[in-house]
């Protein structure tokens, strides 16, 4: 089979377009004053999480940075926004350049590590509480303790301070329960002011109020008020669930949340947001009231957050599953954390599964409006949904994400109750398909995020799926008699009877949604095919395939169905490849060739060609009609996990288990691209759905958690790699020129510019014949007034010339000339001075030798010289006198 070149050109450069990675594992997080960006912690370091694109936008401590940071393990921003400060596990504290990422200072602070760190209102003081019992002030523009308080036992795991600054408190709090209050005006001996105890659990979060007054929420379900000054316990609330966080609401959202700025009037008003296992924002109105003589105060619930999917389906599963299960859904719906993000007027809750939900303040209420994922933990599948901007991707967990690539927001879909294993899309993106180790296999619409079918039959889990391409239409009623009866089932709690009632009749208005896939096909480790379809069910949970067959003698790894619907593809880890005929699912033919398992297959669009990828490091191009290997590509190093057609099926793209992305021609079997792509095994490979595979972007997901879209950047590569070559002939053309002319200035600019050493010293070659008494004194003028940059580059041309005998001679002058016009602080500033010096005395020695014995050898021919003027004088003489003896007589 022979393959036409197509029109537009082969790809052979790509380049990551957007990138979603990890940006936070754990710990302490915070905005930057004014700004849209998140500190995060993440492994050790900080990363900076920019909300509005969900991209990562840079880290604290570069990979390759010559400063010796060991793991951070907290940090605090400066209330400018300009610096940060961060804890390290060897308990020293660094203070940075926020900007710059730069280390400005560092200090030792505690005898173990920082557990909390928080600036006062000033940015001048900044309080840290450590796991050796003590709590410690610092200045930190001259990073000194100013006061150090020390604790019963216990972690210090909570340290604020007061708004105030006169007097100014700082409160703490650690594992014996007891919040402490300290006047840091006070002698040492009277520092402590009050010591607060009420809560009976661990206390998680301390808020200041105005007026001296604190909020403390704690895991026993209560919230106290405290007056700082007298340390009077002022209201206990019971909220009836676990507080791990809360905070004040800004009085600019209180025209957003339609709150009424009662601190106008007479009394204490202010507005709490809490967080806590629930998993939803609860709002309360801490308000107080005179009584005769008596102040009291008041804690009333005003809202909650609205509730999202993901707390609807756990909640239901909370109250179906076993004790053991229930634990695991109770600890995905906490909230550890709220953050308040004044720029947008929005709350952030921070999940237990290192998340960020995000709530607006709009209309009266706090509404839940998307995910920002922070962590994918493993990327096990992926496909692209509606269009190039969407992606449908299964992680190692239990819910489907459908992520929007300009901003990587997400929202998440569930019903499957283990880990996901695949993602297929039709060929318009209305409708997901996934299989999961919950042994179904889910048929999803994607606008209105409804799983409209369950299928079971399966007995092990469902490694595999893949979807028809031609849709089949499917009568109005039996639509809606399907949506009726989906939202029934327990993926959809969401959703009541009504609500989908509405959402199918608006689906239905358009004639496109009454499509349906014609059939789909699950593989599975239980080591059989099922097809599936619903041309006309009205249920929504299918216990039975249409069609099952015994296919291979292992899992099976990877399925597809051919773009005309007609050939089933399936491969396993028994090393064969078997293509099955739709409907009635019969072997059509057997691949084998393949001496490992094979991971993945592809069809082109030209139906009967299949690619293939396998453990044993080659991909196979195959001849479906006669079962015939067209081509095999080798050059790999590792197992290939994933494949994929490219350029028209001219190309193909393969992933392997060390990261590595790689592009291929078919036909010459040529690896054009090699990409070091991810840190981890690559398990997830898409592309766009498009009949002609004339796209020009995939997108790759691995085990280290990042999302790459990849771009073909082939001709804007070319254009500017043509370009250059234009601008180098050109500037090369001026530069023999300029030296010609003997514009010395002009030819030293360009020499520079094209960074070529060959011509800098035609340069000074040139200078040293032309004026070989003055070529020093010319020289000296010519390389004044140069930048560290043109320096840095002189001396590694000297250094290199000078390893050679034919050229040291101009690098011994041109070094002589920058030592004499440079002083010693210039030249310090010139990159990798010390390695330049250590080579130019080594090979200066040798030279001196050389040098020495050149000199000695003239001494030798002047003495040879002086010798012959000897013995050419002795042989004249005696020349003569023989001539003399000989002379005839005169007669």
């Amino acid at each position: 089979m022979e393959y036409k070149q197509s029109a537009k050109p082969l790809s052979k450069y790509w380049e990551v377009a957007k990138k979603q990675e990890t940006s936070y594992t754990g710990g302490h997080v915070e905005f930057i004053p004014d700004s849209d960006t998140l500190a995060c912690l993440r492994d050790g370091n900080v990363a900076f999480l920019s909300m509005e694109t969900g991209e990562v936008t840079g880290v604290l401590v570069e990979e390759n940075a010559p400063e010796s940071v060991e793991e951070i393990v907290c940090f605090a921003i400066h209330p400018s926004g300009n610096q940060i400060i961060t804890a390290s596990r060897n308990q020293l504290l660094r203070v940075w350049d926020l900007h710059e990422k730069t280390m400005l200072r560092t200090w030792k602070a505690h005898d173990l590590p920082v557990a909390t760190m928080a600036f006062d209102s000033t940015g001048t003081l900044l309080i840290t509480g450590s796991a050796d019992h003590t709590a410690k002030v610092w200045d930190i523009e001259k990073t000194y303790c100013t006061h150090n308080f020390r604790h019963s036992f216990g972690v210090v795991h909570l340290a604020v301070f007061t708004k105030t600054q006169n007097p100014l408190y700082a409160i703490t709090c650690c594992d014996d329960l007891v919040i402490r209050i300290w006047n840091l005006y006070e002698s040492k001996e009277h520092q402590l002011v009050a010591e607060l105890k009420g809560h009976l659990n661990s206390v998680t979060s301390l808020c200041v109020l105005d007026n001296g007054l604190l909020l403390s929420s704690s895991r026993d379900k209560t919230v106290i008020l405290w007056d700082i000054l007298t340390g009077k316990q002022l209201k206990t609330s019971v909220i009836y669930e676990s507080i791990e966080s809360l905070c004040v609401v800004p009085p600019s959202f209180y025209k957003a949340l339609g709150l009424r700025d009662k601190a106008k009037g007479k009394g204490f008003s202010a507005y709490v947001l809490l967080a806590g296992e629930k998993g939803a924002l609860h709002l309360y109105h801490l308000a107080s009231s005179q009584e005769g003589s008596k102040v009291q105060y008041a804690l009333t619930e005003l809202a909650s957050s609205q509730q999202d999917t993901e707390l609807v389906f756990y909640k239901k599963e909370l109250s179906d599953r076993t004790q053991h299960n229930a634990e695991y859904y109770a600890s995905l719906l906490v909230l550890k954390a709220v953050l308040v993000d004044a720029k947008h007027l929005r709350f952030v809750g921070v999940t237990n599964s290192n998340n960020f939900k995000v709530y607006a303040a709009a209309e009266g209420a706090l509404r839940y409006t998307h995910t920002v994922i922070a962590n994918n933990d493993e990327v096990v599948d992926l496909c692209y949904t509606t269009d190039t901007n969407h992606l449908a991707v299964a992680t190692n967990s239990y819910e489907l994400r459908l992520f929007s690539i300009p901003t990587f927001s997400s929202n998440l879909l569930y019903g499957h109750r283990d880990t996901i294993l695949s993602v297929k899309a039709t060929l318009n993106g209305a409708f997901l398909l996934t299989t999961s180790r919950d042994k179904t296999v889910r048929l999803w619409h994607t606008a209105s995020h409804m799983c409209l079918v369950t299928c079971q039959g399966h007995l092990q889990d469902v490694s595999c799926c893949s979807l028809s391409q031609r849709p089949r239409m499917l009568a109005k009623n039996l639509l809606q008699m399907l949506y009726a009866d989906a939202v029934k089932t327990d993926c959809n709690h969401a959703y009541d009877p009504r609500e989908a009632a509405q959402v199918a009749e608006e689906l239905l208005k358009e004639e496109t949604n009454c499509e349906v896939p014609a059939f789909w096909v699950s593989g599975s480790e239980d080591k059989t095919l099922k097809l599936w379809e619903v041309s006309a069910v009205s249920k929504s949970v299918i216990k039975g395939a249409k069609v099952t067959v015994k296919a291979h003698d292992k899992s099976i790894n990877a399925v597809c169905v051919s773009p005309n619907d007609k050939l089933v593809a399936s491969c396993s880890m028994d090393k064969l490849i078997k293509i099955w005929s739709v409907p009635d699912m019969a072997l059509v033919s057997t691949l084998s060739g393949h001496k490992k398992g094979v991971w993945d297959i592809s069809f082109s669009t030209l139906n009967s060609v299949l690619l293939s990828s396998s453990g044993d490091e080659t991909l196979r191009v195959w001849n479906v009609k006669d079962g015939s290997t067209l081509y095999t590509i080798e050059g790999f190093d590792h197992s290939l996990l994933k494949c994929a057609f490219l350029s028209a099926n001219l190309q193909v793209v393969s992933c392997d288990n060390a990261g590595i992305v790689k592009v291929n021609n078919v036909a010459s079997k040529e690896c054009v691209t090699t990409i070091d792509a991810h840190d981890d095994k690559i398990w997830a490979l898409a592309t766009p759905q498009d009949k002609a595979n004339q796209f020009d972007t995939f997108a790759t997901g691995a085990a280290d958690g990042q999302i790459k879209i990849w771009r073909d950047c082939t001709r804007e590569r070319e254009e500017e790699e043509l370009e250059k070559k234009e601008q180098l002939f050109l500037q090369e053309q001026e530069f023999q020129k300029a030296l010609q002319g003997g514009d010395y200035k002009a030819a030293l600019r360009l020499a520079l510019a094209l960074d070529k050493p060959y011509n800098f010293r035609l340069l000074v070659e040139k200078i040293m014949k032309v004026e070989t008494e003055t070529y020093e004194a010319t020289l000296g003028e010519l390389l004044q007034g140069l930048s560290v940059e043109d320096l840095t580059k002189l001396f590694g041309y000297v250094r290199e010339w000078n390893l050679i005998g034919r050229t040291y001679i101009p690098a011994q002058v041109v070094l002589k000339v920058l030592l004499r016009v440079y002083d010693s602080d210039t030249l310090c500033q010139v990159k990798q001075m010390g390695e330049v010096v250590d080579a130019l005395m080594a090979y200066n020695k040798r030279h001196l030798e050389r040098t020495d014995r050149m000199i000695q050898n003239t001494y030798l021919v002047e003495y040879i010289l002086q010798n012959m003027h000897v013995m050419e004088s002795t042989l004249k003489r005696d020349g003569a006198e023989e001539g003399e003896s000989k002379r005839p007589k005169l007669e």
